[in-house]
């Protein structure tokens, strides 16, 4: 450690005057501890709403999105993008005044990684919140909640009863990387074989897989469980009706720490919420089944 030999001179009344030694080490100390503190500072500023202060800048969202009807629908003669999850981020530009630009198609698996390098600015389709993915992204105020359903064969009446004989290596799991049926699969019956897919696949090939015999088993939510239902009668039933396998808010990812940009979104999403707005944009795509679960109002009593 270098020592600094410095004498400070104030001339006052042609008299000088001479400060110790271990004062001049503490003024030194001190100032590099505010320059060091500044910069430090500066730097935090630096690295956090890089997305918001973009967004502002060039009054755009970029963003990204898996599809997933009825979350998000794409055209695939003319691309354009609607479903629930398409409209209402569409809606939210409109209130802030910024453009709407479906830039990529990711997989559950790298989805956050995008964010984190600047890729595109949210995930737009629709994500379900959990405590894996709260550690490497952000999230908005829920748009609704979604019951995860268990589908199985229409004729197939192995677990009616009883759920934990799908937790066996005879059994196996229809899945996605990444998506959240391989997690369930991964924690609630570790024992049964899965059959996954590419992380961009589309939801119903979940359902598909388990309607060819290829696999026994998968979780999804309504949505895309009913819409699958629909449009292939007796193919396949939800035999978690009355208690679903789980229940996940559902909401547009953001990047990690990226506070601002977050909150732009949540006042957005109130005021369409307030307005009715999502409401009837969900109605829309819910086809008469309900499936999405309301965010409650704040303001309104609990019904009994």
């Amino acid at each position: 450690m270098y020592r600094i030999n410095l004498k400070f001179i104030i001339m006052k009344k042609n008299k000088s005057y001479k400060f110790p030694k271990f004062q001049i080490t503490a003024y030194v100390i001190l100032i590099l501890l505010i320059v060091l503190t500044g910069c430090y500072d500066q730097g935090e500023k630096d690295s956090t709403n890089v997305t918001y202060n973009r967004v502002t800048k060039n009054k755009e969202i970029r963003a990204a999105y898996f599809i997933a009807d009825p979350y998000l629908i794409k055209d695939p003669k003319s691309g354009k993008i609607s479903g629930i999850f398409g409209e209402v981020l569409d809606s939210i530009g409109a209130k802030l005044g910024y453009k709407i630009s479906w830039t990529i198609e990711v997989g559950f698996s790298d989805m956050a990684e995008g964010l984190r390098t600047g890729k595109y600015d949210v995930v737009g389709s629709g994500v379900w919140i959990n405590s894996a993915r709260g550690k490497v992204a952000d999230f908005t105020t829920p748009i609704f909640y979604d019951a995860v359903g268990v589908y199985v064969r229409k004729d197939d009446e192995r677990f009616n009863q009883d759920l934990s004989l799908v937790n066996n290596t005879s059994i196996t799991v229809s899945t996605i990387d990444g998506e959240m049926a391989a997690t369930i699969a991964k924690q609630d019956f570790p024992s049964a074989k899965t059959l996954s897919i590419p992380p961009t696949s589309d939801l119903s090939l979940m359902l598909k897989n388990v309607a060819e015999k290829k696999a026994d088993i998968t979780f999804i939510g309504l949505g895309p469980g009913n819409n699958y239902i629909t449009k292939n009668p007796n193919s396949l039933k939800n035999i978690a009706e009355e208690k679903p396998i789980r229940v996940f808010a559902t909401s547009i990812m953001v990047g990690k720490s990226e506070y601002d940009l977050t909150q732009t979104l949540n006042f957005a999403i109130m005021d369409l919420e307030n307005s009715g707005t999502i409401d009837r944009i969900i109605q829309k795509y819910d086809k008469g089944f309900k499936t999405h679960i309301r965010v409650a109002k704040p303001y309104q009593s609990v019904r009994r």
